[in-house]
């Protein structure tokens, strides 16, 4: 994945999220290694944390920055089961695992809660991306009551000031999910005009090419 690429990408995303990831994807390219990518994400109600959530993992995913694609969800209502929950880290392992609204159950970081061994185990490793969502006084509160080496493994949180209305909400279309699809058609087919001249030089037998393909700005017309 290309610099020009990750900036692309970046773009959907708040600031402190996008430079996250152009960093990220920068030290991959170098054979660094994208280290972890944590991230915390508070605000009011409807603000779209867990939209914004789901974009990021998304992005993760696109840039190659986990190894499995999409990302798992916990919810709320879902942080009491603890056979659940070992089942989802699980599942999330190489990839991205969503823990929304987690001051819902967790409002002390010390408490013995099913799941905040969990969480620790994940924040601690590069095996797993953890989000976390929730409101900004209580990922205080939560913060604050965490032992000091572990307080140190949650990301500094990006914050989402405004509230949507149900109206609003109703009406709301993901522009970052249409730049994605057409981000990803774009690179399938160059990677589809990559394959066939390559095929072309090996075997020097022509093949099939498709109408266009698009690298960087300029669009390759079919000869």
């Amino acid at each position: 994945m290309h610099a020009e690429e990750a900036r692309q990408v970046a773009e959907d995303l708040p600031s402190a999220l996008g430079q996250a990831l152009v960093g990220a994807s920068a030290r991959k390219e170098r054979g660094e290694g994208a280290g972890r990518l944590h991230q915390t994400i508070v605000g009011p109600l409807t603000s779209g944390k867990t939209t914004l959530a789901q974009d990021y993992a998304m992005a993760l995913s696109e840039l190659g920055l986990v190894k499995k694609e999409g990302f798992i969800t916990i919810h709320y209502f879902e942080q009491l089961d603890r056979d659940q929950l070992e089942a989802r880290f699980e599942g999330a392992k190489g990839g991205v695992i969503i823990i929304d609204d987690i001051t819902r159950h967790v409002e002390n970081a010390s408490d013995l809660h099913p799941l905040t061994s969990y969480l620790w185990r994940a924040l601690a490793s590069d095996d797993t991306t953890v989000i976390l969502t929730g409101y900004k006084d209580k990922m205080e509160e939560f913060a604050a009551s965490a032992p000091p080496e572990k307080r140190a493994l949650l990301p500094t949180p990006v914050e989402l000031e405004k509230s949507f209305s149900f109206e609003e909400r109703q009406a709301f279309t993901n522009p970052n999910e249409a730049r994605r699809k057409a981000r990803l058609e774009k690179r399938k087919v160059a990677e589809e005009w990559e394959n066939a001249l390559d095929i072309t030089l090996k075997t020097g037998k022509g093949v099939a090419l498709p109408k266009k393909a698009t690298f960087g700005k300029k669009e390759q017309p079919k000869s």
